[in-house]
């Protein structure tokens, strides 16, 4: 790999590392507007040093996706309801490149063609897995302190305690769902023994806040999927010869975390009210 698509990698990382953390202390700046920015510079830094990398060594890899080309048809009709809107500046960028504009649907696109192109090697997506775990690890101990002494770490930003570094109490839920999938998908499917243990506490983490946030969307979210990967990695299991079908375990991490989901969506009054 040459030096610049190293840069591309490491600076795609450190986005995703900071998005968890960014915000401005002392300064009445909304959270997800500073995320947004931050998310739009990373993202624009990272595609240009992977741009310099292709004709530096002559050569573009990608993945043969039906996904891609689904990102490029969003891509395509944001774009054109973009430039037909009644208010085109607005739609095309907004004020802080805010979710729903054609910018921001540009630089998801783009965050979805490196992850792509980078996280092809079992390395690189331990590495995600480590800034993830890493940084919601920051996430959660800044919440408890911030329970504990508000005063001290409000930093002038944070002034209530459905307020996080990730946003708001909703938002801090979603990101759980989001990080107890990424866990469920390295154990089940990427079977990355090495570091098991660590996953099944990083995922008993994510699905405690799961419970104390008890948001119905990010439930339904995190079951639906988790749900679906269970199928997925059962299906794979079910159409392998007999001599290969112990290359497919059992995915239990993904079936017990749908099935948490489904007893909290089914029941979240009652259990959110004891909680």
């Amino acid at each position: 790999e040459s030096t610049f698509k190293k840069l591309s990698f490491w600076t795609f990382l450190t986005t995703v590392a900071l998005l968890f953390i960014a915000f401005i202390p002392f300064v009445p700046a909304p959270a997800d507007h500073v995320k947004n920015c931050v998310f739009g510079f990373g993202i624009l830094l990272a595609s240009i040093f992977y741009v310099v990398s292709v004709i530096q060594e002559g050569k573009w890899t990608y993945t043969h996706s039906k996904i891609i080309w689904a990102l490029l048809a969003v891509l395509l009709t944001s774009a054109v309801s973009g430039f037909v809107s009644i208010a085109p500046h607005t739609s095309l960028v907004g004020t802080w490149l805010e979710v729903g504009t054609v910018a921001s649907v540009v630089f998801w696109v783009c965050s979805f063609f490196l992850a792509s192109v980078h996280l092809n090697q079992s390395k690189n997506i331990i590495r995600l897995l480590s800034v993830f775990s890493g940084m919601f690890a920051i996430v959660v101990l800044f919440q408890i302190l911030f329970f504990i002494f508000p005063n001290v770490f409000s930093l002038g930003v944070f002034f209530s305690k459905s307020n996080t570094l990730l946003g708001n109490w909703n938002d801090f839920g979603i990101v759980a769902g989001l990080v107890a999938l990424y866990a469920v998908f390295a154990i089940d499917i990427l079977k990355i023994k090495h570091i098991a243990r660590f996953l099944y506490v990083f995922l008993g983490v994510a699905i405690l806040v799961l419970m104390l946030v008890n948001s119905s969307i990010a439930w339904i979210l995190t079951g639906s999927l988790a749900l679906f990967v269970f199928a997925w990695q059962l299906m794979r299991r079910t159409h392998e010869p007999a001599g290969e079908k112990k290359k497919h375990t059992f995915p239990s991490a993904a079936l017990t975390l749908a099935l948490i989901a489904m007893v909290f969506i089914i029941a979240r009054p009652l259990i959110g009210g004891l909680l």
